[in-house]
């Protein structure tokens, strides 16, 4: 309504007095149409409603899906952390316990970070095995954050092994494990809820999508585990990937694998979280070595995917030669060997398709001489880091060692790491990262031993960066070995304002 057809509105009213219409009427007639006037043809002196404002999270959870007790071969550790200083917070109060998840009665505290800046470190027990629930509130909830790392130098699982502690989600891919000979791929879910959850699971091999009618429908009773072993649903199948989805409450979710050949170790580790199917995926954190480096590509639409692949190495961005352009049929996994390529330098995969697809890397060290174990580990296609990611569990010095993968596939990126043992004053590095390129930064300083926390922040004005942790430790046969890819810790989140503005109720015929 403009302001002449308001005139005319008026004048009208007016017109078609009569004595039959009381001067009330007319009073209020017009009064209505001012107020319509107002509202449908606002003034263009309005102010837009203002941006959302950022405030920190007042609670966090997460959940160390597959904590393990004592064992006389392996050593598992949960390390959790608040950052200090990553948001202003003007409570006082907070907590940030870790518990075991029970079915019942109180959840026994393992540990507790009772600071910004301070950590908690859980050491396996054999009074402490299955999932562990992190919960922190006000000035410990931004930023809480915890890892998992399994060590084991014999048997069928030896390896390094490290999984995040992860928010509960209602959808969650993964890519890679295996359900042939040799292969044991475990799918755990975990629901900290006080009611029941179901899960739906979907799968893809080499040559489409797989039949698994025990996939459907998964119940998961409240404040428990289930552990689910993929050769009992795809059996055979040597090349996965894995879509879960909660049709009923939300759980922690996540896939450990373990390769062997006859008595020989070939592997073992969790494979992390993927993004969910997109045009552009950047895998970070593949470490240079000998052995196998595998990428796996999985289309999980009705097309086929036209994929083009780059690789992001410490001197450039190149197309690896015979990999550089290949076809994903439709609802089915490719696997691509790049063990060539990607042995001689640090690097992360770039990779970009006509249709959405998901993709994970397999990174694989032979130790030398034949029929000598074997150790791998897995990186999965990530979004960049936008706010703050926290790394809690690398550890340095006695055998171990970390480092950190950042790739900045377009665009100068500038970020700040700080790194050091957590409750002391972390070292605060400063990087402006060339477009194109893979930049390695060892954490922890000369004579550090134990645990290192790492706090990956880009800086303002930065373009894009993908980040991961490698984490290694020596054997007597060979190098052991895990990845973390970074991702955003839970630290703000964005409130909007909203104006008065009753026009939205105002039918559109006005």
């Amino acid at each position: 309504m403009t302001f002449q057809s308001l005139v005319d509105t008026v004048r009208d009213i007016f017109r078609t007095a009569s004595p039959q219409r009381s001067m009330a009427t007319v009073v209020c007639s017009i009064m209505v149409a001012l107020i319509v006037g107002a509202i449908v043809s606002p003034s263009s002196q309005r102010l837009a409603p203002p941006r959302p404002v950022s405030a920190p999270v007042v609670t966090t959870t997460f959940v160390c899906p597959d904590f393990r007790g004592a064992a006389r071969v392996s050593r598992t550790t949960i390390v959790a952390t608040v950052p200090a200083g990553l948001v202003d917070v003007t409570t006082k109060a907070g907590k940030a316990p870790l518990s075991l998840l029970t079915k019942k009665g109180k959840a026994p505290v393992l540990g507790a970070v009772l600071a910004p800046g301070g950590a908690s470190i859980v050491t396996s027990a054999r009074s402490a095995v299955g999932p562990v629930v992190g919960k922190g509130s006000g000035r410990l909830a931004p930023g809480f954050s915890a890892g998992q790392l399994t060590v084991q130098f014999s048997g069928i699982d030896r390896g390094l092994s490290g999984v995040d502690c992860a928010d509960v989600a209602s959808e969650q891919w993964f890519v890679g494990g295996g359900a042939a000979s040799g292969q044991r791929t475990s799918l755990i879910l975990v629901n900290p809820e006080a009611t029941a959850a179901t899960a739906d699971v979907e799968f893809f091999g080499n040559s489409g999508r797989l039949e698994a009618p025990g996939g459907a429908g998964i119940v998961i009773r409240s404040r428990s585990t289930r552990i689910i072993a993929l050769d009992g649903l795809v059996p055979g199948e040597g090349i996965l990937a894995i879509h879960v989805k909660a049709s009923v409450g939300r759980l922690a979710m996540a896939v450990r694998t373990t390769d062997r050949s006859g008595a020989v170790p070939l592997g073992s580790d969790y494979i992390p979280p993927g993004a969910a199917p997109a045009n552009r995926l950047v895998i970070p954190a593949l470490p240079k070595g000998s052995g196998d480096r595998s990428l796996l590509v999985v289309a999980p639409g009705f097309d086929d995917a036209d994929v083009r692949l780059k690789v992001i190495g410490r001197s450039g961005t190149f197309a690896p030669s015979g990999a550089d352009r290949f076809t994903v049929s439709a609802g089915s996994v490719k696997k691509i060997d790049l063990s060539r390529i990607l042995e001689s330098e640090n690097s992360a995969l770039l990779i970009e398709s006509d249709v959405p697809i998901t993709a994970g890397a397999r990174v694989r060290f032979r130790a030398k001489g034949r029929g000598q174990k074997a150790e791998y580990a897995w990186s999965s296609a990530v979004a960049p880091i936008d706010t703050t990611a926290v790394e809690p569990s690398s550890r340095v010095g006695d055998g171990f060692a970390a480092y950190l993968l950042l790739s900045c596939p377009q665009g100068t990126g500038r970020v700040q790491v700080l790194t050091g043992p957590p409750g002391r004053k972390p070292k605060t590095t400063t990087l402006t990262l060339a477009p194109g390129i893979t930049y390695t930064v060892a954490l922890g300083g000369r004579g550090d031993r134990g645990q290192v926390v790492t706090v990956v922040t880009p800086l303002e004005g930065s373009a894009p960066i993908y980040a991961g942790r490698v984490q290694t430790r020596k054997s007597p046969d060979g190098v052991l070995l895990t990845i973390s890819p970074l991702r955003d810790a839970r630290i703000s989140v964005q409130i909007p304002h909203a104006l008065p503005d009753l026009s939205a109720a105002i039918p559109s015929a006005f």
